[in-house]
């Protein structure tokens, strides 16, 4: 049922994301960058992006239902020449290998089992030139300040999903060391719970 839910919030979310997306541009943005956006929603972290390096394409992969909510708030911004919207499953869709300098996952790996984490990973290390970044951006429980708030947001992932969950960054950095990328780090952006930025470099 992801495609029919999420169709009708992605575009709150984007909002709401906005701040976060901007201090996660500063860190991401560089001229003439070829992005992957997996699971693109309204696109806020690529648009910020764009806000600071124009000239950046990308290419925006989410849901059939999801997809028109891409086109819309893509279509409300002067960035709508820079994007790529294609239609299918992170999972299964055709990604050319070694094609893109950064693959964002945003908002996506605390829905999915560790398992599922580790396959996708792998696909974005494909995906990448040597060299290129990963960037996700989730929630990471050593960086939430609110105890209350992490443990409410624990519930509707467990009310919600099949097996998504709060991973420790141990677990991301694990996976992205068992997918080839190396330079891992952390760094904490903003939101109520608060959202951090993962990066992970495949290498030269």
């Amino acid at each position: 049922g992801a495609s029919s839910i999420y169709g009708e919030v992605v575009e709150d979310m984007g909002d709401r994301q906005r701040k976060a997306a901007q201090l996660a541009a500063a860190q991401l943005a560089a001229p003439q960058l070829d992005v992957l956006d997996l699971a693109a929603g309204a696109a806020p972290w690529s648009l910020a992006i764009l806000d600071r390096e124009p000239s950046c394409r990308i290419t925006a992969v989410d849901l059939p239902g999801v997809l028109s909510a891409t086109a819309r708030a893509v279509a409300a911004t002067p960035h709508h020449h820079a994007f790529r919207l294609r239609e299918g499953d992170a999972f299964t869709i055709e990604i050319d290998d070694a094609s893109y300098d950064l693959v964002l996952i945003a908002g996506l790996c605390h829905l999915l089992s560790a398992e599922q984490n580790r396959a996708l990973l792998r696909r974005a290390q494909r995906a990448l030139r040597p060299g290129g970044r990963l960037a996700i951006i989730d929630v990471v429980p050593e960086d939430e300040t609110n105890e209350r708030v992490l443990n409410l947001y624990r519930l509707s992932l467990l009310l919600r999903t099949r097996a998504g969950q709060v991973y420790p960054f141990a677990s991301f950095a694990s996976w992205m060391s068992e997918a080839g990328f190396v330079d891992i780090d952390r760094a904490p952006l903003s939101g109520s719970p608060r959202l951090s930025l993962m990066l992970a470099e495949r290498p030269r």
